[in-house]
């Protein structure tokens, strides 16, 4: 990237930009034993929650992880490993 291309970063419309901007999100156990995943809203209490059994939330985990590594592998144009 040159100097130029830096002074004149577009943050919204830029392929160097590997993350972008996304909610704040929290996972934690509940005080009743629950697993909440919970993310930030736009206002106050406008945050959003999913609330799972432990059992549960190994489910959700393990079907996040796969997913995940199958979005990686598709968006580098090669097969998910089986």
């Amino acid at each position: 990237m040159s100097d130029q291309e830096r002074d004149d970063f577009r943050w919204r419309d830029n392929e160097c930009v590997v993350i972008p901007e996304q909610p704040a999100t929290a996972v934690y156990c509940s005080d009743a034993g629950y697993v909440v995943i919970r993310q930030e809203g736009s206002y106050p209490l406008e945050d959003m929650s999913v609330i799972l059994t432990p059992e549960s939330a190994v489910r959700v985990a393990n079907a996040l992880v796969a997913q995940a590594e199958t979005a990686a592998h598709l968006s580098c144009g090669s097969e998910p490993a089986t």
